[in-house]
């Protein structure tokens, strides 16, 4: 029968759930980057003798660096929506077995 109160718990329990997965990856991600955002260097840290080569392994780092902190910042970003819609639909899957036991029963009576 629609409405069935354990399987709705049993699939609202499993849309939480998850939820929280993403929710705990998205903490993670906002730690990453609060580590990886200080950890810059000068162009002096890599100097092995010759100017030039000491600027080029800079600007590799710091495009590196950069990369991580954009990466890990749009993963927290993406982690916390894909927790907000796992609840949205936890809540949507809710109301609409709500709404059809509420339906069924109108129809058939209890």
């Amino acid at each position: 029968m629609p409405g069935d109160n354990e399987e709705i718990r049993v699939v609202l329990s499993a849309f939480e759930a998850e939820a929280k997965k993403w929710e705990e990856l998205a903490d993670l991600m906002l730690a990453a980057k609060n580590k990886i955002t200080p950890l810059t260097l000068e162009p002096s840290a890599f100097f092995c003798g010759n100017p030039a080569s000491a600027v080029l392994l800079s600007q590799t780092y710091d495009e590196i660096h950069g990369l991580l902190v954009t990466l890990t910042t749009a993963a927290e970003a993406e982690f916390d929506q894909i927790a907000g819609a796992l609840r949205i639909a936890r809540d949507e899957y809710d109301g609409t077995d709500n709404t059809s036991a509420a339906a069924f029963v109108r129809i058939y009576g209890e």
